[in-house]
């Protein structure tokens, strides 16, 4: 019997009024119910923060991948400053579980602004990127997870200074580890660089590493080291991680991708809910730039 029924039965008239009533308060409490264990649900999953996935303002690739349907949408802020000038740029990233154990990543960069101190500027579309990543083993008590991912980079930019106009593709393999309340990432990976008329580029290769540590229920810091090889030790070309930047075209970076790039990075993500977190990371890297990110991902 519910509290409503034992309290209404103490009433006189209660036995002819409740036969009365029970027909109409079964119809009334079946959607009311589940309307309450729908929000019952959602104030669960907001109100219990997860350990992150990927995250955008992290480079290094991970083995943690969405479920199957779910939805990750990601963005961040760049700004970064160098001897050369500054640049700002906004990428964003949509990540879905196609699988369990299989994602799909959309990467483009909706804008990208070139300040250099001296020359022209640009403004404009930068170049997208398409990952397909494969849990090959899962994590267990002694080994790492690992994963293998195929990037493709799409000459979406329309302006040399942002974008080579070539596309380039990379593969990776990368593994995680969980250790308590610290998560291990570490990725090596091969981008066969597509080169301008003109222009010899050299294939580069990178390895990256990164720690992540969960302080409490709504916080995390993390930390990462990231090595790439320059595309063209003579100079000429574009040598980021994977060859994707979308700083300049390939002569402008010549003097940029003339010598192998290592960047490190600390940053901070606070969990606003399980499905909503939000990070701040800064980087610094051996030709002396800096980049902040400020970035949101908001989990579907």
């Amino acid at each position: 019997m519910s509290l409503h029924e034992l309290v209404t039965s103490l009433r006189p008239g209660a036995a002819a009024h409740q036969r009365r009533r029970r027909s109409t308060g079964f119809a009334l409490l079946a959607p009311a119910a589940t309307v309450f264990a729908v929000v019952a649900t959602m104030l669960t999953t907001m109100l219990t923060p997860r350990f992150a996935l990927a995250d955008p303002a992290l480079e290094t690739e991970t083995a943690r991948l969405p479920a199957r349907g779910e939805l990750l949408l990601g963005s961040v802020a760049e700004f970064q400053t160098s001897k050369e000038g500054g640049e700002i740029a906004v990428p964003v990233s949509i990540e879905y579980g196609l699988l369990d154990g299989l994602e799909l990543l959309i990467e483009p960069v909706l804008f990208t602004s070139i300040l250099p101190k001296h020359g022209a500027s640009a403004r404009g579309l930068g170049d997208m990127e398409v990952t397909l990543t494969y849990l090959a083993f899962a994590e267990t008590a002694a080994l790492p997870a690992i994963a293998i991912a195929g990037e493709v980079k799409i000459a979406t930019a329309r302006n040399d200074l942002i974008g080579s106009g070539e596309h380039d593709a990379t593969f990776y393999v990368a593994a995680s580890k969980r250790f308590g309340k610290l998560d291990v990432h570490a990725d090596v990976g091969y981008t066969f660089v597509g080169a301008p008329r003109g222009v010899r580029l050299d294939n580069t290769y990178s390895f990256a590493a990164a720690a992540d540590y969960h302080l409490s229920d709504r916080s995390d810091v993390f930390a990462e080291v990231l090595y790439a090889s320059a595309s063209n030790p003579q100079g000429g070309g574009e040598g980021t991680k994977g060859g994707s930047t979308n700083s300049a075209g390939a002569f402008a970076l010549a003097e940029q991708s003339a010598e192998d790039e290592v960047v490190g990075t600390v940053g901070l993500r606070y969990h606003f809910n399980a499905n909503v977190q939000l990070s701040t990371s800064l980087s610094y890297d051996n030709s002396n730039a800096t980049l902040l990110r400020a970035g949101i991902q908001i989990r579907l």
